[in-house]
């Protein structure tokens, strides 16, 4: 096993022999840009290594290193609308709302009596780490990584829920409804 201290997180993995830095950045959370879906077709998955500039995708653990990932880019997102209000159809108190786009993953929180929005959450799609459009990712669920994409979006979601929560000063147990929307590959 080999160590890969990944900066500016600051966080250290363990690593098989001859491991993908890709997929080893992908299941431990890192969010690395592989439109190609970790091909090496893009060559946009640049990251440092002990200070060469490498191709994560390509790039093999074969000893400790050190792992400079780029700086994040901000996202804007539309975050804004109203659920229709209906009295006597809603359970608790509040309800969460989730657009799970192929690029960003959005969120709300509303208020379920009156549907106004109470607050709004957004966080890039970690799915990206396996290809910026769907026909990639649904290649790599076929390929056995099914599981990896699930748990990644899971934990964004948790992620969103738990921010907004906070934000809005509302324990989880008053959320009564949760939907969740996207086209079908992402669903």
């Amino acid at each position: 096993m080999f160590r890969v201290t990944v900066l500016p997180e600051n966080r250290v993995l363990e690593a098989a022999e001859n491991e993908n830095l890709l997929k080893l950045l992908s299941r431990e959370g890192f969010v690395v840009d592989t439109p190609c879906g970790g091909e090496g077709k893009c060559g946009k998955c640049h990251v440092t290594v002990d200070g060469s500039k490498v191709l994560a995708c390509h790039t093999a653990v074969c000893r400790d290193m050190t792992v400079i990932l780029p700086p994040k880019t901000e996202n804007a997102v539309l975050t804004s609308g109203v659920l229709p209000s209906g009295e006597g159809i809603y359970r608790n108190h509040k309800s969460l709302a989730f657009d799970m786009g192929t690029t960003t993953v959005a969120g709300y929180l509303l208020e379920e009596s009156t549907g106004v929005v109470l607050t709004t959450a957004s966080a890039p799609n970690p799915q990206r780490a396996y290809g910026a459009d769907v026909v990639s990712r649904i290649r790599c669920a076929c390929s056995g990584e099914m599981e990896n994409l699930t748990r990644m979006i899971r934990q964004t979601l948790a992620k969103l829920s738990v921010d907004m929560c906070s934000r809005a000063h509302t324990c989880p147990e008053e959320i009564g409804t949760v939907a969740v929307v996207g086209n079908p590959a992402m669903q």
